[in-house]
């Protein structure tokens, strides 16, 4: 097996706030699978044209909406977090997009230096909308820290907010993808054991920098596969007879959700401390991502995958992947990156 802080834009966040009590630009949906520790606000909807205004410049007005036509009389757009027509002055104002909150920051994200703490309660549906805080990380051919052709060079792009908590790592993924597969419909029998093969997301964590090299040895890390539709994968990594074994299970769907876009897919996850205790603030975990490739051209699974895409290959002496594998994050968990969790 082989195998991207803190910005907000001049945008309507200060007004959402006044309209929408407390919360500040998280979700308002009531609360889900996964808590992180703080309450949701009932969303607030309206018909007149009465609007509110925040210092940043941002009008929230109190016409519902789904979709920006029903705003353009108002010269507003729809903003599909809490389904009201929005202006906002900033050049990051989007709505109707995946992660479905308008004010939300658009770049400055980056893990391996520091990982933000979650606030809020996160409710696993793959719209992201709880992230709205945390800035993303980008992850292509052009920024990876390793990219492998088997095929082709991947031409997919990845953005990732990933968070922590004292429950878990909280992440949320957008991929672009204009050609999206998954070995669940190739191969249904193959959806557990070849999971990479597909499109698909790959996350490691240890919960501690002490770490030797191996999933499968180290009881503080978890690597997890998520495809873009199918069964999710734990997978361990130990060395059997000079070559390199991965043992995959199945991951519980309570833990992940997966949504097909119209530009791609989305997923967002909230996984448990492996070894079940997480990090004091400001410690050091170990972190990294990689992302799958696949198109439509193939013969069968095992010659699906075109490429791979990985976040961060830290330098080791004598990795413990072997054969022509070395070094590579599914096999060495010493090439993850040590990242700083924020208090």
């Amino acid at each position: 097996m082989k195998l991207a802080q803190h910005r907000l834009g001049n945008l309507h966040c200060v007004a959402l706030c006044l309209l929408l009590g407390t919360q500040a630009c998280g979700s308002s949906k009531t609360a889900g699978k996964q808590d992180a520790g703080l309450a949701n606000h009932g969303q607030s909807t309206g018909g007149s044209a009465n609007t509110s205004a925040g210092s940043d410049g941002g009008i929230v007005s109190t016409v519902a909406c789904s979709s920006n036509a029903e705003c353009t009389p108002l010269n507003m757009v729809c903003d599909t977090f809490i389904n009201l027509c929005v202006q906002c002055t900033g050049v990051n104002c989007k709505a109707n997009t995946p992660l479905d909150s308008g004010a939300c920051a658009t770049s400055g994200g980056n893990p391996c230096s520091s990982m933000p703490r979650f606030t809020g309660t996160q409710t696993l549906d793959g719209k992201g909308d709880e992230f709205c805080l945390v800035a993303p990380a980008q992850l292509d051919s052009t920024n990876a820290g390793k990219v492998v052709v088997y095929n082709a060079t991947p031409p997919e792009v990845l953005t990732a907010r990933v968070a922590w908590s004292d429950a878990g790592i909280h992440a949320y993924f957008e991929v672009t993808d204009a050609s999206v597969q998954v070995v669940y419909t190739a191969d249904a029998t193959q959806a557990i054991n070849q999971a990479y093969a597909g499109d698909s997301v790959e996350l490691m964590v240890s919960s501690s920098n002490s770490v030797t090299g191996l999933t499968g040895t180290d009881s503080n890390s978890l690597h997890v596969i998520i495809p873009a539709s199918g069964p999710a994968i734990s997978t361990k990594a130990s060395n059997s007879n000079g070559t390199t074994q991965g043992t995959a299970a199945a991951l519980p769907s309570s833990q992940y959700m997966q949504v097909t876009t119209s530009s791609g897919y989305t997923i967002e996850v909230q996984l448990p401390w492996p070894g079940g205790s997480a990090p004091a603030p400001g410690s050091t975990i170990r972190f990294d991502l990689a992302l799958n490739s696949a198109d439509s051209t193939f013969g069968s699974v095992t010659d699906m995958r075109d490429g791979q895409l990985v976040y961060h290959l830290e330098t080791v002496d004598n990795s413990t992947c072997q054969g022509t594998d070395a070094p590579a994050p599914y096999c060495d968990n010493r090439t993850w990156c040590p990242a700083t969790v924020a208090p």
